[in-house]
């Protein structure tokens, strides 16, 4: 809406200023006696002026509200930069005084065209237009959140008048001609002086237009304490399991480079704020500005979701994504291509006139050529700036988006990804590093998110340059054919010679790269392997063995990095010798063959040349090689995005609010087809791997369900299949299921306790609240429920104690409790637990057991808990129902009474006596009636409870101690 009140405001401003200029030639010329008019005419041009101005101001008024938006205030000191008042008052002075020289020019012209015509009204309709557009501007109430002063048209329309100024300047004082025309003075015409200072107001206006702000912009001040942030202020804008240390991006400053001048945004002048703050002292990470939307993950990851369509290469939908940026790219590259030979075009200009000097010298068109190369210089310097610039923000927008997309793909990937348990049930397990799931190892995702990533996207920073450089050489080539004609041809042919033994090197290169990412990815993997094993590493003395796997991939991949750094210098050593060949075959044959004279005019110009083409042959080969590995990389993240994932939660899930399975048959390894009534694992025997079978279950609401069985009777893969790890072949799965914000359908209401716990880097009570309301009465309950009360009285800090990423720094019945704390802490109404007694003792299992799990506290009433244990003596006389796995299937079902009326679990419902010394000693213990919060005040000195602590960082100069050891890893002296 309010452009298009600009548009009409400006409509009737623009018929307002003609109206107005032909007011003025009709009072001209009946002043100068040419003709006669009535009065009549010039009333209805001056109510037609007052009409059309004052509906224009009137629009432009209302719109100013319209327009305005709000600017976001970051918190601390800033200070507010805005020069749209003062820039915009001499834009309209110059307007004006611009305005009133065209017209004085159309009266005192003899010849009067309409060139001249055109740029009379244009002149006026921008004046009066700048005027309004300002009076809108200094009216408005709200000028800091503004947004906008002058329109487009405004600087197109004197950009316009520039150039077209620019031509006539050429035209009147610079060919053979006009070469000793006075351009300014008393000697100079009328016609003269008016033509130059109107080119010179028609620049400054254009200048000044490029130097109006967009909008406001904040900056830090140069106080101190301004850099220093209160976090608490934005403690609701944090994930729960945040970095302390973390930046929140509400409290930076929105990057200026929106809301500067073009002009700035052209000449990288928009962060020398930043800058000059940098070079009076050190940069700390509050003075960096907020990314913009436009570069935001999340925003770029939904439009390359948009042009994501089956059977498209990830190259392709890569490509239509930024289609926008690459394209304004490939043009400023292709215009760059073309300007970036101005520099011989010009020094020949200059040669042939220095040569003529016989024949007198024009040094108005020699100083004209010598500005050429300069601004010509200037703007192939500032075209290729901004290519590089678009070019890095594709490759930051690119990267995040393929992190966000290879993190939920990742969450997405069936099998082997978050949930590693499932596998042990499999039946046929394949150990074949390079079969499919070694290709879905923890190593190779991280190479994927580390190497590749940052391959493909330092590769999209620089694409450009497989164009321009091609475009650079044809142009370079077919330039040395104007000057050198047939010389050049046959030069040519000789560098056509090298392309075969491009080729190949390139090709040996390829595979080599291939090669070289594969080894890459088993020594991450070995690497890997050990971190996460190092507990048992280091308690059997297994260093020397690990440390040797991975000190053999390491010296395999750092001879293949040596062959390819061969293969690398190779290609350049081809590259860099057919340029000074084919410079000397040129030479020889113009001279020689073809018997002309070598002049400096036509030496000097072929030799610039030449050095620009010798310069893309030296990159052009390195950007292709470099191009090549990209290719890789991205054909790689293409194939791990390309891998099967979990089954879509509408193909395998009943809506319902029972917990269960209606005639199911699930796989780990199946196709995630819809299934249908009539398929089953009988009739579709492509599964490979465990299944299960013909479940028809449903659990009861409210109560304890336990499910036993031996080990790899399917026991994990029940859990699994609920929370949707399993292909589902046949059948239903019964889970509540709800829509949240985003309208996906996902799983509700269920809280999911692992195996093997799964626990961040973080305190311990942020891992058990985990983005939970704290309650403080709820929170004590659950720590005596889950026996965690002596552990915090042993850990230093208590529950603040920072655990290591997947609970390190806890043993193993420790993170199972913090784990079914989490899920106990939750609201969720369904618990589905695997097998937590087994990593705590007896003790601990008989206090769990009775005050969490039985569901006799507040916090299990009215929860369904489906329990998977191997304690089903201790768990089955308080068990509401019981499930017996075998073989994938379920054996036996039903009320434990029922059971053992068949005679099953007989010895499991035998009462057993209590260890009442365990017992007293594990109450005694559990039941501490202080809380965590009285625990921490009561200390007498508070210790720090970080595990990971804050990154040091030196300042100043570089000290002599370190230049000494770069050196020495360089080589040291001896090898220099």
């Amino acid at each position: 809406m309010p452009r298009r009140i600009h548009t009409a405001g400006a409509v009737c401003l623009a018929a307002g200023a003609y109206w107005a200029f032909e007011l003025s030639c009709l009072a001209w010329s009946h002043y100068n006696g040419r003709q006669a008019h009535g009065v009549w005419p010039a009333v209805l041009l001056a109510v037609a002026i007052v009409a059309s101005v004052g509906q224009g101001l009137q629009i432009l008024q209302r719109s100013a509200q319209d327009e305005v938006k709000s600017v976001r205030r970051p918190p601390g000191k800033v200070v507010v930069v805005d020069n749209r008042s003062m820039t915009g008052m001499a834009v309209v002075g110059l307007s004006v005084v611009q305005a009133t020289l065209f017209a004085a020019w159309w009266c005192v012209a003899e010849d009067r065209d309409l060139r001249l015509l055109v740029q009379a009204q244009a002149s006026v309709f921008a004046a009066v237009s700048a005027i309004a557009y300002l009076s809108s501007y200094l009216s408005s109430n709200q000028r800091i959140n503004f947004v906008g002063l002058f329109p487009w048209p405004l600087p197109l329309i004197s950009g316009i008048q520039t150039l077209s100024g620019a031509v006539q300047m050429y035209n009147a004082f610079f060919t053979v001609e006009n070469s000793t025309v006075p351009i300014w003075g008393s000697d100079a015409s009328a016609g003269a002086n008016l033509l130059t200072a109107t080119f010179t107001l028609s620049a400054a206006i254009f200048l000044l237009h490029g130097m109006v702000q967009r909008r406001a912009a904040y900056f830090r001040t140069n106080s101190a304490e301004s850099t220093v942030l209160n976090n608490q202020e934005f403690q609701s804008d944090r994930t729960p399991l945040a970095r302390r240390t973390d930046l929140v991006p509400a409290q930076l400053v929105d990057t200026p480079e929106y809301s500067m001048s073009w002009l700035s945004r052209l000449t990288f002048s928009w962060p020398s704020d930043m800058l000059r703050r940098g070079a009076r002292g050190q940069l700390d990470a509050c003075d960096l500005y907020s990314l913009d939307t436009d570069d935001e993950p999340v925003h770029n990851w939904k439009r390359y979701l948009r042009h994501r369509k089956p059977g498209r290469s990830m190259l392709v939908t890569v490509m239509f994504t930024f289609a926008p940026e690459l394209a304004l790219q490939s043009l400023l590259a292709i215009a760059s291509s073309f300007v970036h030979f101005a520099g011989p075009f010009f020094l020949q200009r200059i040669l042939r006139t220095i040569e003529n000097q016989s024949e007198g010298v024009d040094m108005r068109r020699a100083y004209l050529d010598a500005f050429g190369l300069l601004a010509f210089t200037l703007c192939e310097t500032m075209m290729t700036s901004q290519g590089l610039w678009i070019g890095r923000h594709v490759g930051i927008r690119l990267k995040g988006l393929l992190v966000t997309e290879l993190s939920a793909k990742t969450l997405r990937r069936r099998g082997g990804g978050a949930w590693e348990e499932p596998q042990k049930d499999k039946a046929d397990e394949d150990e074949d590093e390079d079969g499919d799931m070694q290709s879905s190892a923890d190593g190779k995702i991280m190479n994927l998110m580390t190497a590749d990533l940052n391959r493909v996207t330092e590769v999209m920073s620089y694409i450009d340059e497989l164009y321009s450089l091609p475009l650079s050489l044809v142009i370079g080539i077919w330039y040395m054919y104007i000057l050198l004609g047939p010389s050049a041809v046959i030069g040519l042919v000789v560098a056509v010679v090298y392309v075969p033994i491009s080729k190949i090197v390139f090709q040996y290169t390829t595979r080599l790269e291939t090669r070289f990412n594969a080894l890459g990815d088993e020594r991450v993997a070995a690497i890997t392997e050990l971190l996460q094993g190092i507990k048992a590493v280091k308690l059997f003395g297994w260093e020397t063995q690990f440390l040797g796997r991975v000190g053999e991939k390491r010296e395999r991949q750092l001879g293949c990095l040596r062959q390819l750094n061969i293969a690398w210098l190779l290609a350049i050593g081809v590259t860099l010798l057919a340029p000074m060949l084919v410079l000397v075959v040129i030479f020889s044959m113009y001279t020689i063959v073809f018997q002309h004279q070598l002049n400096a005019e036509i030496a000097f110009t072929s030799i610039s040349v030449f050095q620009l083409v010798r310069i893309v042959f030296e990159f052009l080969p390195g950007i292709l090689t470099w191009s090549v590995g990209g290719y890789v990389s991205l054909k790689r993240i293409g194939t791990y995005l390309g891998q099967p994932e979990m089954q879509q939660l509408e193909e395998r899930v009943r809506s319902s609010n029972s917990l269960g399975f209606a005639g199911a048959d699930l796989a780990w390894d199946a196709p995630s087809d819809a299934p249908t009534e009539q398929s089953s694992l009988l009739q579709n025997p492509a599964p490979s791997g465990f299944t299960l079978r013909g479940l028809s279950v449903e659990f009861p609401r409210g109560g304890l369900t336990v499910v036993a069985g031996s080990t790899g009777s399917g026991k994990t893969s029940l859990l699994s299949a609920l929370v949707g790890e399993m292909t589902l072949v046949r059948g239903h799965v019964l889970v509540p299921v709800a829509r949240p914000d985003n309208g996906e359908l996902a799983i509700h209401d269920i809280a999911y306790v692992a195996q093997e716990a799964w626990l961040r880097n973080a305190t311990i009570r942020e891992n058990i609240l985990f983005g939970e309301a704290y309650d403080a009465e709820r929170y004590e309950e659950v720590l005596r429920a889950c026996a965690l009360k002596p552990d915090l009285r042993i850990l230093r800090a208590g529950d603040s104690t920072e655990i290591g990423e997947r609970g390190v720094t806890l043993s193993g019945g420790q993170k199972q409790r913090v784990a079914l704390a989490r899920a106990v802490y939750s609201r969720r109404r369904i618990l589905l637990i695997d097998d937590c007694l087994s990593a705590v003792d007896a003790h601990t299992a008989k206090h769990i057991l009775n005050a969490c799990l039985v569901g006799q506290t507040g916090l299990m009433q009215g929860r369904t808990r489906v329990l998977v244990t191997h304690h089903v003596s201790a768990c089955l006389p308080h068990a509401d129902f019981a499930v017996m796995m075998r073989g994938g299937t379920i054996e036996h079902q039903g009320l434990p009474a029922e059971l053992q009326a068949k005679g099953l679990f007989a010895d499991a419902l035998v009462a057993h006596e209590d260890d009442e010394q365990s017992s007293e000693l594990a109450e005694t213990v559990v039941n501490d009636t202080k809380t965590e919060d009285d625990y921490v005040s009561e200390r007498a000195s508070h210790e720090d409870g970080t595990l990971v602590e804050e990154e040091e960082r030196e300042t100043g100069h570089v000290k002599a101690s370190v230049w000494l050891t770069y050196l020495s890893a360089c080589g040291g002296l001896g090898f220099w």
